[in-house]
């Protein structure tokens, strides 16, 4: 099944090393802390492995936020979300998008980078799946500027971005946070 609806997200069928990114992290609601790959090999595609996961119902983040070092790789990623979000708008899809919940919108798709006017879609539903793509810079000030959810265990503990990086597991878990001093609940 996961070739099946990759293939219609994307035209092709899934690396090994993508299914299993899929089936050990993403169908369980993990995020793995990186994904190193080679130049060339398919990490853009983790868009549809994750879009597809949120399909099935797996418990990962609402907002994909996919941060890269350059603004041609920026400008590169923007364009292959673009292309998901007009693949989830085709019948074939139909599913997907129906248990993604976005009802008869299209999927929120935002790039963060220099020279480049953020449309903002992104922040129109805050319950909705989106992808945001953008540089380190871009994203890191957006990230001061606004609360952001980090997964890290089953109980939900927030505090700030800043002390939150990675648990002891390894994983990031549900934390919110912002320009102010950490929280608690």
């Amino acid at each position: 099944m996961l070739d099946r609806q990759f293939k219609t997200l994307t035209g092709f069928s899934p690396l090994s090393w993508q299914s299993r990114l899929f089936s050990e992290y993403f169908e369980k609601g993990e995020i793995p802390a990186a994904v190193d790959i080679p130049t060339g090999l398919g990490k853009t595609a983790v868009m549809a492995l994750w879009l597809i996961a949120r399909a099935r119902g797996a418990q990962l983040p609402r907002r994909l936020v996919y941060v890269v070092d350059r603004r041609a790789v920026v400008d590169q990623a923007t364009e292959f979300a673009d292309l998901l979000c007009e693949k989830l708008d085709s019948p074939e899809s139909a599913d997907l998008k129906k248990a993604l919940e976005l009802g008869d919108r299209s999927l929120p798709i935002s790039t963060l980078r220099g020279q480049h006017v953020d449309n903002r879609e992104w922040l129109e539903d805050p319950a909705s799946t989106a992808i945001i793509v953008g540089t380190v810079d871009m994203i890191g000030s957006l990230i001061t500027c606004f609360p952001c959810l980090i997964r890290t265990d089953e109980r939900r503990q927030y505090s700030s971005c800043a002390s939150a990086s990675r648990s002891r597991r390894g994983r990031y878990l549900p934390m919110r946070c912002g320009p102010s001093e950490p929280r608690t609940r």
